[in-house]
């Protein structure tokens, strides 16, 4: 008896997008300048490597095309903040450019100083008047889908008010009750205070480098204490010198004794100063 094969042709589909309007530097999208950071949403979804004669590598993360671009116009003040939020998409990475859509000039690129492995930079003295192009892409070129981005100018410096030091040791840690004007120092004058619960917080819950990919240390640490008076708080922190132009790291937990449990809050693996 002659045998009967059956064969099974699956078909497969995969969502299928239009490229989007902003594929393209000269297309685009305009952003505007608020007083604070007002986030509107944004999707890579269809995304190819950009064609115009731009800068063929960003200079961070791992860029495999599939960008999208925006632009702004710089204020009179010369100084912008450029803030990413997570939406879909978990890391995304940003570069910015001086020139014109057909001819562009890396200014910075950064990877994941912003909250989780999203990017965050602000720029000091660009001239007021020029235009800034934003690159956006995914890490890796491996997802699509969405994300949020807003531009905005700074708040300003607070003035130093007069305070005390911070504490060398976790035990020792000085006490504020506003942190609005605080100003310190991470000099050498300070030696290393960690115990393995602090040291494990430190490097689970701060991101890696994004410039070099490491994951914090803790060095020449020192600490202050506060009592929070809410469940969630906002901290603008400014780095105004560092060693050989690197970052500082900061780090917001509790712990009952400064010996056991550490409970992380977040923080930042590299605060570098405005530039």
């Amino acid at each position: 008896m002659p045998r009967l094969f059956l064969f099974f042709i699956l078909f497969y589909s995969s969502p299928l997008y239009a490229q989007p309007l902003n594929d393209e530097p000269c297309n685009a999208i305009s952003l505007s300048v608020g007083n604070s950071c007002s986030f509107s949403q944004y999707s890579n979804a269809g995304a190819t490597t950009s064609v115009n004669p731009v800068p063929s590598h960003p200079g961070c993360g791992l860029y495999i095309g599939g960008d999208v671009w925006f632009k702004v116009v710089v204020p009179s003040t010369g100084t912008l903040t450029f803030e990413t939020q997570a939406g879909t998409l978990k890391d995304v990475d940003m570069a910015l450019y001086f020139g014109t859509c057909s001819s562009l000039i890396l200014i910075d690129c950064d990877d994941n100083e912003g909250p989780g492995q999203m990017p965050f930079i602000t720029r000091l003295n660009l001239s007021p008047g020029s235009t800034v192009w934003i690159r956006i892409w995914d890490y890796g070129n491996n997802d699509w889908g969405t994300f949020s981005i807003c531009v905005h100018t700074p708040p300003p410096v607070s003035a130093c008010l007069p305070n005390q030091s911070a504490g060398n040791s976790c035990a020792t840690a000085t006490a504020i009750c506003t942190l609005s004007g605080y100003c310190g120092n991470t000099s050498s004058s300070y030696t290393r205070d960690t115990w393995t619960e602090l040291s494990n917080a430190f490097k689970n819950c701060l991101p890696p480098s994004s410039t070099t990919g490491a994951s914090p240390t803790i060095e020449n640490n020192s600490f202050l204490k506060f009592q929070a008076s809410a469940s969630t708080a906002t901290f603008d922190v400014w780095v105004t010198q560092t060693k050989n132009y690197g970052g500082i790291q900061m780090l917001f937990f509790s712990s009952h004794d400064c010996s056991g449990s550490v409970s992380c809050y977040g923080g930042y693996n590299n605060i570098i100063p405005y530039r």
